[in-house]
């Protein structure tokens, strides 16, 4: 359950916090933080209810998951919303997508829920890991329902005696293709920002004699503190080029819940862990991660019911920001 943030004069103290920041903040045009963008409405109009919780990028249009909804939102590199996708095949209780990510090579998408719960109701719920394909129908996306598949990614993490309430939540996706990996990164614990590694094929339960996959932990690090609040991993991309994942670690104070920053860090098997943006945006959340027209994407999911602010996009020059590796 959620303690709702301090007030001053009526108005939440983390809105006030983002409004004070946002004053100097840089929007659209040419900066070396890039642009930052609300997510908006066809109109231009702010979004009543959105948390930009993933993104992925596909034929020039920007592919948002939300963790209130079960749907995917169309968005053009404007950060407009186009229209919304549903699908008959996805769950209709509230899984809390968490995160995107996407094979280019296959045209294949993975969406997956939080695998979080205070009690096993509500874990079960939150427990989904979806593959799935999306096709042009006269220049609208859908959902090829015939396509969608759940994997059961919840009883590989009961290996680890992660699987139970209280015990975890995923908030990172990602997937190389050349490797046919797919990266989990793990919020909490809170202690250590972990990521694991599966072969998605491997999660095909086919018959009676299937035995989930021991999930293969990559990179386990302590990713800072802002005073007593931990930095977690949000987000999650395979950068192909380097061969190599991006990963967006925020931090949100448990009492008041103010978001302090975030942190954009790299890691390869070769490299180790490595710091590329010390901590930005304070007052919002990053929590997905895309590469588009030559631009790193971050959406933050700011909890807009609890907090008032609503989703935004930063636009990323992305050489810049992998010049160092």
């Amino acid at each position: 359950m959620k303690v709702s943030s301090p007030v001053l004069g009526g108005i939440p103290l983390t809105t006030l916090l983002f409004v004070a920041l946002c004053i100097s903040a840089p929007k659209a045009g040419g900066s070396s933080s890039g642009a930052l963008l609300e997510l908006v409405d066809l109109a231009g109009e702010r979004i009543s209810r959105l948390e930009a919780s993933g993104i992925a990028y596909f034929a020039g249009r920007l592919i948002v998951v939300d963790d209130t909804l079960n749907s995917l939102f169309v968005f053009d590199r404007q950060g407009k919303l186009s229209y919304r996708i549903e699908s008959g095949r996805f769950p209709t209780d509230r899984a809390k997508f968490e995160d995107l990510a996407f094979d280019e090579t296959t045209g294949i998408f993975f969406a997956v829920g939080s695998h979080e719960g205070f009690n096993s109701e509500f874990l079960e719920r939150t427990s989904v890991f979806l593959r799935f394909r999306l096709v042009d129908r006269d220049g609208v996306l859908a959902v090829d329902e015939e396509s969608v598949t759940q994997l059961p990614l919840f009883k590989s993490f009961g290996l680890l005696g992660l699987w139970k309430p209280e015990g975890m939540k995923i908030e990172g996706l990602a997937y190389d293709p050349l490797g046919d990996n797919l990266y989990v990164g793990l919020r909490q614990p809170s202690d250590k920002a972990r990521v694991y590694r599966f072969v998605p094929g491997d999660l095909n339960e086919e018959g009676p004699e299937w035995e989930p996959p021991l999930p293969e932990k990559v990179v386990s690090f302590d990713a800072g503190r802002i005073g007593e609040t931990p930095f977690c991993i949000s987000a999650l991309l395979w950068v192909p080029e380097q061969q190599g994942l991006l990963i967006a670690t925020s931090t949100e104070d448990e009492t008041t819940h103010e978001f302090l920053g975030n942190r954009l860090w790299f890691y390869s098997p070769e490299r180790g862990v490595m710091l590329l943006k010390d901590t930005f945006d304070r007052g919002m959340k990053a929590e997905g991660l895309a590469i588009g027209d030559n631009r790193l994407l971050i959406t933050y999911d700011n909890d807009q019911d609890d907090t008032e602010i609503p989703s935004y996009l930063r636009l990323l020059p992305l050489e810049p920001l992998l010049d160092s590796l």
